[in-house]
């Protein structure tokens, strides 16, 4: 029996499960996957899909990836190819073993709710003491949901301490130390979608060649308890890390086998992020004594997706503080030579976790998606510095208020809301414009060619900006005591005694909403 994935179909009928090779030789039929948590979408792309493909079809030139998106689906002898490669592993893909260990035992004999591999439910010592039901009695879910959270816990999985396992020789006192987070809590993830599932699969497979001695573990044989801490051998090998030794316990229920309990053990301690990993955006930084050096850039709580859009268009990595991510790269290359049209509904998916107590519990999932013009992933066209443009404006419209905001508490006597504590106005702005710039990128999507329709809609666009960001305005004037119009004298950060007083807040917020919308208000209009 197939390991089974929830899809939806692209007609908006009701997602159901189907095996997994008829998920990926039926792609065209689904819009994407339907999953129990955001970040399960990039686990199972990356730790059953994509490799799968790329193992049995690829590797890709440019001439097989513009085939396929092209037709839309794969060939007869594609699929053919695809059947054949499942039949061939057919024992690691039994769904009773797929990404376990078989008879995997914990040193003293115990196991673990299966809520363990839940990142979102609490268990040990973060469960509720008056729950319904306890570690002791958990919950059974099916069988086939169970493998999906395997592999989930091998890409998200917290760190710390893990159960020692039977046949682990670097067990101590029953348990393993020092484990980190499962490969993917190391990066914040960036995809590009379809519309299609199909689509997002060929989206995913690099135009690139297969490293020798890469492969997914289900073609290293058998899995067994000792691990080892290594570098990925190339995009399968990192695809389908196996950075936990999990032991599914079945059971049957009555309406098949279900799992209640699961042994999780130590797995692969991958020493680096790979230099050619394509699912992240990098952080670059100088150094006068190394040169650049090279990071996953993490998703920041709290922000949209559109907030670090300099990360998603730096196109050259060449005197720029960050690069995108490969697989980026290669559509708006893709578009440049024709492969996509300038109107392909390009989306990009980001997800992360934020990890809490030396990453050994979860505090909260990011998950976010955005609308992006293919167009803007070429250097050489408008539409890129147009949507730079756009987030830094909307960001600019929340400092203006932010600066409003805490010039006017200095002129009462307080100090300015800290920037990592409390809520400050600016963020009400973002919220607000988080649609207006979604729309924005849609538009640029479907007539970014046109120029002057881009113009206008830019100038209608610096117009939403200047009203919401003077309605947030008048709330901060609203809730300020009487004392900002008197002013108070503080020390600037040259430490020279200057008076703040509500006028001069005014006016530098004025200011800066001018500088940050020049079309309305380079040319006589006010915004209003």
């Amino acid at each position: 029996m197939w390991p089974s994935l929830r899809v939806a179909p692209k007609d908006g009928a009701e997602p159901h499960e189907v095996s997994l090779p008829e998920a990926i030789t039926s792609s065209p039929k689904w819009s994407g996957l339907v999953v129990e948590v955001p970040t399960m979408t990039p686990a199972v792309l990356r730790h059953m899909v994509l490799p799968v493909v790329l193992a049995a079809v690829g590797p890709l030139d440019k001439t097989g990836w513009s085939g396929l998106m092209e037709a839309g689906c794969f060939s007869p002898s594609q699929v053919k190819l695809i059947h054949s490669y499942l039949e061939e592993h057919a024992s690691q893909f039994d769904v009773r073993r797929f990404a376990q260990v078989p008879d995997l035992r914990a040193t003293n004999g115990a196991t673990k709710p299966v809520t363990l591999l839940m990142p979102h439910v609490p268990s040990g010592n973060n469960s509720a003491l008056r729950a319904a039901r306890n570690d002791e009695d958990p919950s059974p879910i099916p069988l086939a949901q169970a493998v999906r959270w395997v592999v989930h816990a091998h890409c998200w999985d917290t760190a710390a301490i893990k159960s020692g396992a039977v046949g682990d020789d670097q067990v101590k006192a029953g348990k393993t130390t020092g484990n980190p987070t499962g490969p993917l809590g190391q990066l914040g993830v960036v995809m590009p979608l379809g519309r299609t599932l199909f689509e997002t699969i060929v989206l995913n497979l690099p135009i690139t060649g297969r490293i020798a001695g890469d492969s997914p573990w289900w073609e290293r044989g058998e899995l067994d308890p000792i691990w080892k801490p290594r570098p990925a051998e190339g995009l399968l090998d990192a695809w389908t890390w196996m950075s936990r030794r999990i032991a599914l316990i079945v059971e049957d229920g009555l309406e098949g086998p279900v799992v209640r309990r699961v042994v999780v053990a130590a797995g692969d301690r991958m020493t680096s992020t790979p230099e050619g990993e394509p699912h992240t955006t990098w952080t670059i930084k100088k150094d006068k004594k190394t040169g650049s050096v090279r990071s996953p850039r993490r998703l920041q709580p709290g922000k949209n997706a559109w907030q670090g859009m300099e990360a998603l268009l730096a196109l050259d990595r060449e005197g720029s503080d960050f690069e995108t991510s490969s697989l980026l790269k290669q559509a708006g290359d893709a578009q440049a030579e024709g492969l996509l049209g300038l109107d392909f509904p390009l989306r990009v998916g980001l997800w992360g976790l934020v990890y809490g107590t030396q990453s050994s519990v979860v505090e909260d999932i990011l998950a976010d998606e955005l609308p992006l013009p293919v167009a803007a992933l070429r250097a050489d066209l408008d539409v890129r510095e147009t949507v730079i443009e756009i987030a830094e404006q909307a960001a600019a419209c929340a400092r203006a208020v932010d600066a409003l905001g805490a010039n006017l508490r200095r002129a009462a006597g307080l100090d300015p809301v800290p920037w990592d504590k409390g809520q400050r106005p600016g963020t009400a702005v973002l919220h607000a414009l988080d649609p207006v710039v979604r729309r924005m990128l849609i538009g640029l999507q479907q007539h970014g060619q046109d120029a002057d329709e881009v113009e206008s809609a830019h100038v209608a666009f610096e117009r939403i900006c200047a009203q919401v960001a003077r309605t947030e305005a008048l709330r901060v004037h609203a809730a300020a005591p009487r004392a900002v119009f008197a002013g108070r004298e503080v020390k600037n950060p040259a430490g020279v005694k200057v008076m703040v007083r509500e006028a001069g807040a005014s006016r530098m917020f004025g200011a800066a909403l001018r500088k940050a919308l020049p079309r309305i208000h380079g040319a006589g209009d006010d915004g209003e």
